[in-house]
């Protein structure tokens, strides 16, 4: 609950900004403040995807797991992000007693996530989720289909909550997406 009404309260600061609005250069520097407020936070999104890096990368970042102690070392910037999600459900795994998140992607989001996934193959990919990294397996085929898998290991709550979160955010980007374009749309000069 707290984490989503410090999402809603970043989400209400974006879209203040995004009324004062008045240029593209304006446009450019507001989004040059949200890459900046992203870089080695996993708790900018509600789901993030990072790219394991070696700990001597200078601009390695080091992300906490949920599990508990330790990190995964990733490199500074989320390769995919919560703003590519078209829709999170749970799935049965074969264990009965666990369950898994399946995220279908957009058509942008699929292409970004191929692409890693050709480029990874061997590497570990963390799914960090509120800020911790839930899951972090091996890339061992590119994935085509526009659907990762985040598997943990969790119960069938924790993943309802795992889902929840991703879809509820979901609507609440869509709902700033949709709200920036008639902002831009009553821009003059268009």
């Amino acid at each position: 609950a707290e984490s989503l009404r410090r999402r809603q309260s970043i989400d209400e600061e974006r879209q203040q900004a995004l009324r004062n609005v008045r240029s593209w250069r304006d446009l450019l520097r507001l989004a040059g403040d949200e890459l900046r407020s992203m870089a080695g936070k996993a708790n900018a999104c509600s789901l993030c995807v990072y790219v394991e890096t070696s700990a001597d990368d200078p601009y390695a970042s080091e992300l906490p797991l949920a599990a508990g102690d330790g990190a995964f070392v990733a490199e500074l910037f989320p390769y995919l992000t919560d703003r590519w999600i078209s829709e999170a459900i749970v799935v049965a795994t074969g264990d009965p007693a666990r369950a898994a998140v399946d995220v279908r992607l957009t058509r942008t989001g699929a292409r970004l996530f191929h692409e890693l996934t050709k480029e990874a193959i061997g590497r570990r990919v963390a799914f960090v989720v509120d800020g911790k990294v839930v899951a972090a397996p091996t890339i061992t085929a590119e994935a085509t289909d526009g659907l990762a898998r985040i598997d943990g290991g969790f119960t069938r709550e924790q993943a309802a909550t795992i889902a929840d979160q991703l879809n509820a955010y979901r609507r609440q980007a869509r709902a700033f997406l949709d709200d920036f374009e008639r902002q831009m749309q009553r821009k003059p000069g268009k």
